[in-house]
């Protein structure tokens, strides 16, 4: 019984490190982007089309007063 226990702890710890060295190499190799808001890609025409009507809905009941 605590031989099993004994490697299935070994095993988990191996595991943990091995995970904690993918990690810090993933993020050594990781692809910086300098420019996030110059690159990224346009929203889909109907999230633009709720925006402004949200916009629009916003604008005209700021004047209603309860």
């Amino acid at each position: 019984m605590e031989r099993k226990v004994v490697i299935v702890c070994a095993v988990v710890g191996f595991l943990g490190v091995l995970s904690a060295a993918l990690g810090f190499a993933a993020e050594a190799t990781r692809v910086k982007v300098r420019h996030r808001f110059a690159s990224s890609p346009r929203p889909p025409p109907w999230f633009r089309m709720c925006k402004h009507l949200i916009q629009v809905v916003n604008a005209s009941t700021q004047g209603v007063q309860p």
